[in-house]
């Protein structure tokens, strides 16, 4: 049926006297116009009384396709109050949809049909999905336009629908939004959109709880334009209340967080381009950028991310952005302070170019392993073959307990690897650290590697041990230490650590570092002590004095996290010592003690109290630490138990003998400990 002709017909049923008829039937079957189309049309016309056309009407709809809309609307009903017929049609009354994008639709309406045949629809007192507010429709020469205004009080209404648009299954909505909103399309759909609102108290959560929101507050405004390519539009999004949990980073707007970005969205290849992000956290940070997301069923995933520049304020930046991508790592639990300048490109899983400025900073392991106060950090490195120089420095520093004094290194990097140029001298206690050759490859990677050659120079063991809290000793600690090697998590020395104490030395060699970065770093290594001096030794510790010498070894010493599990240790008088051999009581006793032994049978302490000092022939003490027992042995075995001092035949001579073969560790520990407290405090008296 061609479309004007129902009019026609119409007007045909004016002409009739007033009370010849007053109410027009009219089933139209399907309808169709510039960017629509009705099915199951029926038309209910009540003529009003008097002469004049005054007519009200209710038009049915079956289904109501419009050009775009990938469902149509169902059960259509239109209530004209006012009507009026002719070359234009114009309604105001109600209008009510049974089911439209799964919810009913109830409005106010006012519909106007010109000549032409374009149409004009304005909603109000809108109802829908339990939402409120206005909407206009036109439809003109195959294109439509949808503007209004909308209050949304419950988005978990909408979360049904919107699942139907790509919201992924599981994911909850809540709290209420308002706004404008404007839609233009044709046949072919939407074209254009602008969204223009706020939201408040709103929340939302995935199935797998890696992203939330909770009482959030945001004003926002996104425009879009479909083109050949995709989507292209604009976002302006500003989060003035609540936090966000997008895993792994948690963040509270305790002042606005503002985010402004400029891209397209490619369906067909299911990518969000970004060639404008602004990003802005007061405090914290500043960021500006692009990046690509591809976006699944998987969820987003970043493909590359290029930084124009960032400026991040610590401890804020450190806190927000870097620290929960850290967890578990040497960077996991650092204090931060100062600002930092960076630049960087990342592709693929890799970092491809990188630019820092800093100047002020501070960064202290939690954990006590590093420190830095006054770093600096400046150059440019990109993985493009070339060579670039970086410069770190620092007014001080420290690595566990040792200090590094005021230091600057310069690198070359060529690619992952990096070379330190020159032979820079770090202080270290009253000595330095001349490092010949150094280089470091992969840093932050698992694979990360590094090595050098170094020499010590002297360093006064007073004040290494007045930094690790232990008795002071006196001497110095040098040596040249080559090859010194980091990789799979491994540090091992090549060379050896020699320190000259007590008159006597101490090597460290075989010295390996497992994981010396982690939690729980694992050490081996052999010591060797050769011809240590007994008296400076014991005058040292408030022992009591020993006279002679001392040489022993701890083979296979391993520490984890720094405390002993197992060594086979020894410590006595050399074979080829020929010097003045004397004990004292007091050492006597404090043997006794740590050996677990007394004296020998027959001899009391009244006789010991008759001499200062006895003579023997050798001393010395064994243990081998299994399994958190300490294995003893002596210079000798003893009809029962073991000699730990076996005095000459001249009197006065004295005889120490061990008769627990078997002690607890840390049971020795605490004798060890003991006897040097006491011996302490005896010296403060």
């Amino acid at each position: 049926m061609p479309a004007r002709l129902p009019f026609v017909l119409l007007l045909c049923l004016f002409s009739l006297p007033a009370r010849a008829i007053d109410r027009v039937i009219l089933n139209l079957g399907t309808l169709a116009g510039s960017g629509w189309q009705a099915r199951g049309v029926r038309l209910v016309l009540v003529l009003g009384p008097g002469a004049g056309p005054a007519l009200q009407g209710t038009l049915r709809v079956g289904s109501l396709r419009l050009a775009g809309m990938e469902r149509p609307l169902d059960g259509l009903v239109l209530a004209c109050a006012r009507l009026r017929l002719g070359p234009a049609l114009d309604c105001q009354g109600r209008l009510r949809i049974r089911r439209l994008e799964g919810a009913a639709l109830a409005a106010r309406v006012h519909l106007h049909r010109g000549p032409d045949g374009d149409l004009r629809l304005r909603l109000q007192a809108l109802r829908w999905h339990g939402n409120r507010g206005y909407l206009t429709l036109t439809l003109a020469a195959g294109r439509w336009r949808l503007s209004g205004r909308l209050r949304l009080p419950d988005l978990a209404r909408l979360a049904g629908w919107l699942r139907q648009r790509g919201l992924p299954t599981g994911w909850t909505l809540g709290g209420h939004a308002r706004g404008r909103i404007r839609l233009e399309g044709d046949r072919q759909g939407l074209r254009r959109l602008v969204l223009d609102g706020q939201a408040g108290d709103a929340a939302f959560a995935s199935a797998d709880g890696l992203r939330a929101g909770e009482r959030l507050a945001a004003r926002f405004r996104l425009q879009a334009r479909r083109r050949p390519d995709g989507w292209h539009g604009d976002l302006d999004l500003t989060l003035d209340a609540g936090a966000l949990y997008l895993d792994p980073l948690y963040l509270q707007a305790k002042q606005p967080l503002h985010l402004a970005a400029s891209g397209r969205w490619v369906p067909r290849r299911g990518r969000l381009l970004l060639d404008r992000l602004n990003y802005r956290d007061p405090g914290a940070l500043a960021l500006e950028g692009r990046l690509r997301l591809a976006l699944d069923g998987s969820g987003p995933r970043l493909e590359s991310l290029v930084v124009d520049q960032a400026r991040l304020r610590l401890p804020a930046a450190y806190a927000r952005y870097a620290q929960p991508w850290l967890y578990g790592t040497l960077g996991g639990d650092l204090k931060t302070d100062g600002r930092l300048e960076a630049a960087l490109a990342w592709k693929g899983g890799t970092l491809q170019r990188l630019s820092l400025q800093g100047r002020g900073l501070s960064l202290a392991d939690g954990q006590g392993r590093f420190r830095f106060q006054g770093l600096e950090l400046s150059g440019h490195w990109a993985d493009d073959g070339r060579a670039h120089e970086l410069g770190v420095g620092w007014r001080s520093a420290g690595l566990y307990r040792i200090p590094l004094g005021r230091t600057r290194l310069r690198f070359q990097a060529r690619g992952n690897r990096f070379r330190i140029l020159g032979q820079p001298k770090v202080p270290v206690f009253d000595g330095r650290l001349v490092i010949n050759e150094g280089d470091l490859s992969a840093p932050g990677r698992p694979d990360m590697r590094f090595g050098f050659d170094a020499v010590l120079t002297p360093v006064s063991l007073a004040r290494v041990t007045r930094a690790f809290g232990w008795p002071r000793l006196a001497g110095t600690l040098s040596g040249v230490i080559p090859h010194v090697r980091y990789a799979d998590h491994r540090l091992a020395l090549g060379g050896m650590l020699l320190a000259e104490a007590f008159d006597g030395d101490i090597r460290v060699s075989h010295l390996v570092v497992e994981d010396p970065f982690g939690t729980v770093p694992r050490l081996q290594a052999d010591v060797d002590l050769s011809r240590l001096d007994l008296k400076v030794l014991t005058d040292t510790f408030a022992f009591g004095k020993i006279e002679g010498r001392l040489s022993g070894r701890v083979k296979g010493l391993r520490l984890v996290d720094w405390k002993p599990v197992a060594f086979d240790a020894w410590f006595g008088t050399p074979a080829d010592d020929h010097s003045r051999h004397r004990i004292s009581q007091r050492a006597v006793e404090n043997l006794s003690r740590i050996g677990g032994g007394g004296l020998p049978a027959g001899l009391s302490r009244a006789f010991l109290s008759l001499f200062r000092d006895f003579s023997y022939a050798r001393l010395g003490l064994g243990c081998r630490l299994e399994q958190g027992v300490c294995h003893m042995r002596g210079v000798a075995d003893a009809k029962e138990g073991f000699y730990i001092v076996r005095g000459r035949m001249l009197p006065p001579r004295i005889d120490v003998i061990g008769y627990a073969r078997e002690v607890d560790w840390s049971t020795l520990l605490d004798r060890i400990r003991a006897v040097v407290k006491t011996g302490a405090a005896a010296r403060v008296e």
